[in-house]
Protein backbone atom coordinates (compact mmCIF):
# COMPACT_ATOMS: atom_id res chain seq x y z
CA UNK A 1 0.00 0.00 0.00
CA UNK A 2 1.29 3.24 -1.01
CA UNK A 3 0.26 7.08 -0.25
CA UNK A 4 1.39 10.21 -1.91
CA UNK A 5 1.48 13.64 -0.27
CA UNK A 6 -1.05 14.43 -2.98
CA UNK A 7 -3.66 12.78 -0.27
CA UNK A 8 -2.74 15.38 2.72
CA UNK A 9 -4.34 18.51 1.16
CA UNK A 10 -4.89 20.87 4.42
CA UNK A 11 -7.15 24.00 3.97
CA UNK A 12 -5.73 27.83 3.69
CA UNK A 13 -8.10 30.77 5.08
CA UNK A 14 -7.16 33.83 5.76
CA UNK A 15 -6.40 34.79 9.34
CA UNK A 16 -6.20 37.52 12.45
CA UNK A 17 -5.38 38.64 15.39
CA UNK A 18 -4.32 35.63 17.16
CA UNK A 19 -6.87 35.34 20.89
CA UNK A 20 -5.92 33.96 24.10
CA UNK A 21 -7.84 30.83 25.50
CA UNK A 22 -9.37 29.03 28.32
CA UNK A 23 -8.69 25.97 30.15
CA UNK A 24 -11.09 22.96 29.22
CA UNK A 25 -11.05 19.32 28.22
CA UNK A 26 -13.39 18.77 25.56
CA UNK A 27 -14.89 14.57 25.19
CA UNK A 28 -13.65 12.65 22.51
CA UNK A 29 -16.09 12.71 19.33
CA UNK A 30 -16.68 9.29 17.93
CA UNK A 31 -17.03 8.77 14.13
CA UNK A 32 -17.91 5.68 12.44
CA UNK A 33 -15.12 4.76 10.17
CA UNK A 34 -16.35 1.70 7.94
CA UNK A 35 -17.45 -0.23 10.93
CA UNK A 36 -14.82 0.42 13.29
CA UNK A 37 -15.38 3.05 15.77
CA UNK A 38 -12.47 6.48 16.31
CA UNK A 39 -12.23 8.36 18.86
CA UNK A 40 -10.73 12.16 18.31
CA UNK A 41 -10.58 14.59 20.73
CA UNK A 42 -10.57 18.45 19.80
CA UNK A 43 -7.65 20.03 21.23
CA UNK A 44 -7.25 21.30 24.53
CA UNK A 45 -8.85 25.18 24.83
CA UNK A 46 -10.80 23.75 21.34
CA UNK A 47 -14.43 22.90 19.93
CA UNK A 48 -15.33 21.41 17.05
CA UNK A 49 -17.54 23.33 14.67
CA UNK A 50 -18.92 20.90 12.23
CA UNK A 51 -22.09 19.59 13.92
CA UNK A 52 -22.95 23.09 15.39
CA UNK A 53 -21.50 25.74 13.26
CA UNK A 54 -21.77 24.18 9.71
CA UNK A 55 -20.86 27.63 8.21
CA UNK A 56 -17.40 28.12 9.70
CA UNK A 57 -16.83 24.76 8.98
CA UNK A 58 -17.26 25.32 5.22
CA UNK A 59 -14.91 28.18 5.46
CA UNK A 60 -11.66 25.51 6.62
CA UNK A 61 -13.53 22.45 4.63
CA UNK A 62 -13.60 24.67 0.99
CA UNK A 63 -10.64 23.73 -0.38
CA UNK A 64 -10.38 20.31 0.77
CA UNK A 65 -9.26 17.44 -1.74
CA UNK A 66 -12.60 15.28 -2.83
CA UNK A 67 -10.74 12.45 -2.30
CA UNK A 68 -10.94 13.05 1.50
CA UNK A 69 -13.57 13.32 4.11
CA UNK A 70 -13.77 15.98 6.99
CA UNK A 71 -14.49 14.66 10.50
CA UNK A 72 -13.82 18.08 12.60
CA UNK A 73 -12.91 21.50 12.34
CA UNK A 74 -12.13 22.73 15.54
CA UNK A 75 -11.43 26.52 16.09
CA UNK A 76 -10.04 28.15 19.65
CA UNK A 77 -13.04 28.17 22.48
CA UNK A 78 -11.66 32.32 22.60
CA UNK A 79 -13.57 33.29 19.78
CA UNK A 80 -16.79 30.89 20.12
CA UNK A 81 -19.12 33.73 21.56
CA UNK A 82 -18.15 36.03 18.25
CA UNK A 83 -19.76 32.35 16.29
CA UNK A 84 -22.32 32.07 18.72
CA UNK A 85 -23.41 35.74 18.14
CA UNK A 86 -23.78 35.37 14.45
CA UNK A 87 -20.28 36.26 13.66
CA UNK A 88 -17.39 35.31 11.13
CA UNK A 89 -14.25 36.30 12.89
CA UNK A 90 -10.73 35.53 11.05
CA UNK A 91 -9.22 32.29 12.00
CA UNK A 92 -5.29 32.33 12.90
CA UNK A 93 -5.74 29.33 15.08
CA UNK A 94 -7.35 26.39 13.91
CA UNK A 95 -7.01 22.24 13.11
CA UNK A 96 -8.93 19.79 10.96
CA UNK A 97 -9.68 16.07 11.10
CA UNK A 98 -10.06 14.01 8.18
CA UNK A 99 -9.46 10.30 6.06
CA UNK A 100 -9.17 9.59 2.54
CA UNK A 101 -12.31 8.26 1.33
CA UNK A 102 -10.87 4.89 -0.06
CA UNK A 103 -8.79 4.25 3.02
CA UNK A 104 -12.08 4.76 5.28
CA UNK A 105 -13.33 1.42 5.15
CA UNK A 106 -10.46 -0.39 4.48
CA UNK A 107 -8.35 -2.00 7.72
CA UNK A 108 -4.43 -0.51 7.77
CA UNK A 109 -2.12 -3.28 9.71
CA UNK A 110 0.78 -2.00 11.50
CA UNK A 111 3.33 -3.20 8.67
CA UNK A 112 1.33 -1.40 6.24
CA UNK A 113 0.92 1.70 8.41
CA UNK A 114 4.45 1.63 8.82
CA UNK A 115 5.13 2.10 4.85
CA UNK A 116 2.37 5.04 4.80
CA UNK A 117 4.19 6.83 7.27
CA UNK A 118 7.93 6.13 5.31
CA UNK A 119 6.26 7.05 2.34
CA UNK A 120 5.28 10.16 4.02
CA UNK A 121 8.58 11.19 5.43
CA UNK A 122 10.43 10.91 2.49
CA UNK A 123 8.85 13.32 0.46
CA UNK A 124 10.48 16.50 -1.32
CA UNK A 125 9.94 20.27 -1.02
CA UNK A 126 9.47 20.18 -5.06
CA UNK A 127 6.86 17.73 -4.50
CA UNK A 128 4.68 19.06 -2.15
CA UNK A 129 5.29 22.64 -3.79
CA UNK A 130 3.82 20.54 -7.00
CA UNK A 131 0.77 19.19 -5.45
CA UNK A 132 -0.01 22.32 -3.53
CA UNK A 133 0.15 23.97 -7.18
CA UNK A 134 -1.81 21.37 -8.80
CA UNK A 135 -4.87 21.93 -6.64
CA UNK A 136 -4.71 25.16 -6.60
CA UNK A 137 -7.92 26.01 -9.42
CA UNK A 138 -10.02 23.44 -7.42
CA UNK A 139 -9.58 25.10 -3.94
CA UNK A 140 -9.64 28.70 -5.52
CA UNK A 141 -13.08 27.51 -7.26
CA UNK A 142 -14.56 26.16 -4.02
CA UNK A 143 -13.65 29.12 -1.72
CA UNK A 144 -15.08 31.36 -4.42
CA UNK A 145 -18.53 29.32 -4.23
CA UNK A 146 -18.20 29.38 -0.50
CA UNK A 147 -17.72 33.48 -0.10
CA UNK A 148 -19.56 34.65 -3.45
CA UNK A 149 -17.04 36.48 -4.34
CA UNK A 150 -13.81 35.45 -6.56
CA UNK A 151 -10.87 34.31 -4.01
CA UNK A 152 -8.46 34.26 -6.68
CA UNK A 153 -6.23 32.13 -4.27
CA UNK A 154 -2.60 31.91 -5.72
CA UNK A 155 -0.18 29.71 -3.91
CA UNK A 156 3.43 30.92 -3.16
CA UNK A 157 6.48 29.17 -2.13
CA UNK A 158 5.56 25.76 -0.13
CA UNK A 159 8.32 24.75 2.54
CA UNK A 160 9.07 21.46 4.27
CA UNK A 161 9.92 22.15 8.05
CA UNK A 162 10.65 18.52 8.54
CA UNK A 163 9.83 15.60 10.54
CA UNK A 164 9.36 16.42 14.35
CA UNK A 165 7.76 13.58 15.58
CA UNK A 166 7.68 9.85 15.30
CA UNK A 167 6.06 7.49 17.26
CA UNK A 168 4.72 4.10 16.53
CA UNK A 169 1.19 4.90 15.54
CA UNK A 170 2.04 8.21 14.16
CA UNK A 171 4.38 10.63 12.29
CA UNK A 172 4.32 14.58 12.18
CA UNK A 173 5.78 16.77 9.88
CA UNK A 174 5.99 20.37 9.57
CA UNK A 175 5.17 23.21 6.56
CA UNK A 176 5.33 27.25 5.87
CA UNK A 177 3.20 28.19 2.53
CA UNK A 178 2.64 31.47 0.99
CA UNK A 179 -0.34 32.39 -0.48
CA UNK A 180 -2.84 34.96 -1.87
CA UNK A 181 -6.77 35.49 -1.66
CA UNK A 182 -8.55 37.89 -2.33
CA UNK A 183 -5.58 40.21 -2.59
CA UNK A 184 -4.48 39.21 0.64
CA UNK A 185 -0.32 38.11 1.10
CA UNK A 186 -0.46 35.65 3.71
CA UNK A 187 1.79 33.21 5.56
CA UNK A 188 0.88 29.66 7.10
CA UNK A 189 2.60 27.53 9.59
CA UNK A 190 1.40 24.23 9.63
CA UNK A 191 1.47 20.69 11.11
CA UNK A 192 0.35 17.35 9.45
CA UNK A 193 -0.01 14.04 11.28
CA UNK A 194 -1.09 10.87 10.09
CA UNK A 195 -2.43 8.79 12.94
CA UNK A 196 -2.84 5.02 12.93
CA UNK A 197 -6.03 3.77 15.50
CA UNK A 198 -8.08 0.81 15.42
CA UNK A 199 -6.70 -0.27 12.13
CA UNK A 200 -7.45 3.43 10.61
CA UNK A 201 -5.32 6.21 9.16
CA UNK A 202 -6.23 9.47 9.99
CA UNK A 203 -4.86 13.24 9.25
CA UNK A 204 -4.34 15.71 12.11
CA UNK A 205 -3.47 19.32 10.92
CA UNK A 206 -2.90 22.03 13.37
CA UNK A 207 -2.63 25.96 10.63
CA UNK A 208 -1.67 28.99 12.33
CA UNK A 209 -1.06 32.59 10.70
CA UNK A 210 2.89 32.69 12.34
CA UNK A 211 3.53 35.86 14.42
CA UNK A 212 6.96 35.08 15.92
CA UNK A 213 9.59 32.06 15.91
CA UNK A 214 7.95 30.90 19.02
CA UNK A 215 5.23 29.74 16.95
CA UNK A 216 6.90 26.88 15.07
CA UNK A 217 7.92 25.40 18.79
CA UNK A 218 3.83 26.17 19.96
CA UNK A 219 2.29 24.52 16.66
CA UNK A 220 5.11 21.50 17.26
CA UNK A 221 4.32 21.18 21.03
CA UNK A 222 0.09 21.19 20.44
CA UNK A 223 0.17 18.65 17.99
CA UNK A 224 2.35 16.43 19.87
CA UNK A 225 -0.04 16.66 22.46
CA UNK A 226 -3.39 16.30 20.32
CA UNK A 227 -1.62 13.08 18.60
CA UNK A 228 -1.22 11.67 21.89
CA UNK A 229 -4.41 12.49 23.28
CA UNK A 230 -5.99 10.98 20.22
CA UNK A 231 -4.11 7.61 20.00
CA UNK A 232 -4.95 6.93 24.25
CA UNK A 233 -8.31 7.82 23.26
CA UNK A 234 -8.78 4.47 21.08
CA UNK A 235 -6.81 2.08 23.27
Amino acid sequence: MKMRLALLVWVFLFAGPIFAQKAETPMPQLYDLGGRSVRVPAPERFTDTVLHYPRIAARLIASESPENEVLAVHVTDEIMPQIKAGGEPDLPFYTKVSVWKQLKGADVETHEFRSLAAEFEKQSPAALQSIAKTGETGAGERLTTHWGSEANLKIGETRLLGVFDKQPQSVSSMFLMSLEMFNRKLLVLGSMSLVHVNKRVLFLYVFRTPESAADQDLVAEMTRSWVARTVAANK
